[in-house]
């Protein structure tokens, strides 16, 4: 019993006896507040745990500014052989002249039976499960109604092969113990190993189900101890309308037991449940599905309103998606990196009650430890759940690790993050793990991956990504954040653009410690957890897709700390990463050149230059979008722009050094004198810059305050993504902590193999610069 809840939802605190002797009612679900008592004592809690965690895992404040709607399809099991040999056993007592109370022992006497354990399908069932097929088909192809997104089925046998006729290959079916049956004791209400099901069920999750079993035994051995009554069922029930109200799909499926679904219905959704105006039982058949409209007004205040496969089918009339849930064409984003995102106001954009961030870090060597206290030190600073969080690791972290733990952890949240260079800072300190919360930040979050995100595949891997974290929601997102990994950054924003436009984009290459001399065995990792399961990448991307309340606020800011060196030129030969020429003649010869000959060994031999440029990087104008890209005309202009443009440090001819220009950071001499860089290179005017190690950190406080001060709202914190390389020059970080502005009320900062922001409107990567994100 122990071990009853989703996967989805944080940890309750182990020690049950900690619970005050009767929970308040803001502590409730809103559901059970309106139909169990307040006062639910901590000895009904500690025998019935699962209701209890599930109660503790929602976040104690889900915002709600406006109505909200969700497609649930409720589904019950199909006949199993243990119902047809019951109701046999009742017509056999019948017939023999038996009271009603005598069917009923004939009944339990019949289902006592060892060989009913976790009973499956009769042949009669699995004909019923294809007829629904056959009509739940009809339903979609005749109405509005949407395929569910999200699968959720009870661990048990007749449940799961209900789930996989009636949604039959579906890439998101997720068992849970949280909606199993009953448990009686009887044969027929208990479930096989985890081991076992996995065998026979191949098409589904089961990593919930595997936590619990490889804690407990619980979930699939009966004792007296684990037995329910039907309020207890109703308990453990209550918390499933904030379940589904948190989980970021529009159309869900529940496929779950008789009595499971009738505690529901008697116990926590008696009052606001709508069964066709009374036509409707409130026993579900076998195999039955009905249509659910879940419905919170402005106020949050659920109904439920439900359908019959056939009614919905003939009188379609309820809307799929929430309501206000803005349109591309209707959609107007600003997109300039240093203002936050605006809506045009014929959008009903729903606020979230305001917007709140924390971050926690753990130094402990073990990563399951790490994740798991810097997770907690999170949600207690938040003092509330997290609904998104970014994790970054130092590279040794074990990432499968990390996913697995927080996916226990951080419950219907949206997880995403990466490897960071030697950790992570925070106003606490530094960390081998940092994770960063928000709650009250979106109303609506995608997430999408890809495990190729190098060569000519980059591109393309930046358009699945972005299409997985987009798919189906009606909308382009406000902002995205990106993870990625390092070497073709260039091809996946592009990517990204094809399918999400000019959304503005904050975020980092993963990185390794190589360029500080550690770890160089170790590689950098990107990770993805969320309710569809984790993911782990050494080579990929991993983005989310973010759409913000109406009164939360993020403005990006990408810029430098370099300054002005005096020396510029005209990039006339370059292609790719490589830059080949500049004025004509050999790029590494005219960079030796600017840097006063501290590149002449390798202009001779060849070899690699990055630690001397870390100081020493090159300004370019940000590459056109490929979309636009028109050869001839854009090189003319690039051409015209450098031959006019005057970089003098007192005048830039409408350039601005800091917050117009991306960085290169050049890595190697190659053959024929060409220079190899760590971004995409164009023809077009080029620029030497410098920075002295006594500069950096005056230059970033200066930085980061620019960008609190370019903010027009209240700030809660900021995410700060320093270029590892230029970080690599200190071997203390706590200059970069000292650096930091101490008004900021929180901030998270880690260290990138390279940054993607916002330039005059467009996506950009560039190296050895500074990225922030401030919120408010």
């Amino acid at each position: 019993m122990d071990r009853c809840l989703p996967s989805c939802l944080p940890e309750l605190p182990s020690c049950l006896p900690d619970l005050p002797s009767c929970l308040p009612e803001r502590c409730l679900p809103t559901s059970l507040r309106r139909h169990h008592s307040c006062r639910v004592t901590t000895d009904f809690l500690a025998v019935h745990s699962s209701a209890a965690r599930v109660m503790r895992r929602l976040p104690s404040h889900i915002p709600m500014a406006r109505e909200l709607r969700k497609i649930v399809y409720l589904v019950r099991h199909a006949e199993a052989v243990h119902n047809v040999q019951e109701l046999m056993a009742q017509e056999e007592a019948r017939l023999q002249g038996g009271s009603a109370d005598e069917m009923e022992a004939a009944r339990k006497r019949c289902l006592s039976n060892p060989a009913f354990l976790d009973a499956s399908l009769s042949a009669g069932g699995q004909d019923q499960v294809r007829c629904a097929a056959d009509n739940f088909s009809a339903l979609l192809s005749k109405t509005h109604y949407p395929q569910p997104e999200i699968v959720f089925v009870s661990p048990l046998e007749r449940t799961l092969q209900t789930a996989t006729l009636l949604f039959p290959s579906h890439s998101q079916t997720h068992a849970i113990e949280f909606v199993r049956e009953k448990r009686t004791g009887l044969p027929c209400d208990e479930r096989k190993p985890v081991g076992e099901l996995k065998v026979v069920f191949p098409d589904v999750d089961f990593a919930d189900i595997e936590e619990a079993d490889s804690v407990s035994c619980d979930g699939y051995t009966f004792h007296q101890g684990l037995k329910e009554s039907n309020d207890a069922v109703g308990l453990r029930a209550a918390p499933l309308l904030d379940f589904l109200r948190c989980q970021p799909s529009d159309a869900i499926a529940v496929v779950t037991h008789k009595g499971f679904l009738r505690e529901l219905g008697n116990g926590p959704w008696k009052d606001i449940l709508d069964l066709e105006g009374g036509r409707l039982s409130s026993v579900f058949g076998n195999a039955e599905v009905r249509v659910c409209e879940i419905h919170w007004d402005l106020s949050g205040q659920p109904s439920v309103k439900a359908m019959s496969l056939k009614e919905a089918t003939l009188q379609p009339r309820m809307v799929v998606f929430s309501q206000g849930t803005p349109s591309p064409e209707m959609f107007r984003r600003h997109s300039d990196g240093g203002l936050p995102r605006q809506v045009s106001l014929s959008i009903d954009v729903p606020n979230g009650g305001g917007l709140f961030m924390a971050a926690g870090v753990s130094q402990h060597e073990d990563s399951a430890t790490a994740a798991v206290e810097a997770w907690r030190k999170m949600e207690k600073k938040l003092q509330g759940a997290a609904t998104f969080a970014l994790v970054f690791c130092q590279c040794q972290v074990e990432a499968s690790v990390v996913a697995s733990v927080l996916r226990a952890q951080a419950g219907a949240a949206v997880v995403v993050g990466g490897s960071s260079t030697r950790g992570v800072l925070t106003k606490d300190g530094f960390g081998r793990v940092g994770i960063v919360g928000f709650r009250g930040l979106a109303y609506r979050y995608g997430v999408g991956s890809s495990p190729k995100a190098s060569g000519p595949d980059a591109r393309k891997a930046g358009q699945a990504a972005a299409k997985a974290a987009t798919r189906g929601k009606g909308s382009l997102p406000d902002f995205i954040f990106l993870c990625v990994s390092p070497g073709h950054e260039d091809a996946v924003l592009e990517g990204i653009r094809d399918v999400c436009g000019d959304t503005p984009v904050f975020g980092g290459s993963t990185a390794d410690d190589s360029v500080v001399g550690l770890s160089p065995n170790e590689t950098w990792w990107q990770m993805r957890s969320d309710l569809t399961g984790v993911e782990t990448l050494t080579d990929g991307i991993v983005l989310a897709a973010i759409w913000l309340y109406a009164d939360a606020n993020v403005s990006c800011f990408l810029s430098h700390c370099y300054s002005a060196a005096g020396s510029k030129g005209v990039i006339t030969k370059a292609r790719g990463r490589v830059l080949s020429e500049i004025n004509g003649l050999p790029a590494a010869e005219v960079l030796n050149e600017w840097m006063e000959g501290a590149l002449q060994e390798q202009v001779e031999h060849g070899g690699l230059v990055q630690m001397q440029t870390i100081l020493s990087p090159l300004a370019v104008l940000p590459l056109p979008p490929l979309r636009d890209w028109n050869p001839v005309a854009y090189h003319l202009a690039r051409l015209q722009a450098a031959i006019a443009m005057d970089f003098s440090p007192e005048r830039h001819s409408g350039y601005d050094l800091h917050h117009d220009l991306r960085l290169l950071h050049v890595k190697s001499v190659i053959s024929g004198g060409q220079l190899e860089c760590y971004g995409a290179v164009a023809t077009g005017e080029v620029r030497f810059l410098k920075s002295k190690q006594s500069d950096v950190s005056g230059a970033l406080h200066a930085l980061t305050k620019e960008a609190m001060d370019r903010a027009n709202f209240v700030i809660q914190g900021a995410i700060v993504d320093i270029c590892a390389g230029y970080a690599s020059t200190f071997q203390d970080l706590q200059v970069l902590l000292d650096a930091l502005p101490k008004e900021l009320p929180d901030f998270f900062c880690f260290f990138s193999f390279g940054e993607q922001g916002m330039i005059n409107g467009t996506a950009c990567h560039g190296n050895l610069m500074i990225n922030v994100a401030v919120f408010g």
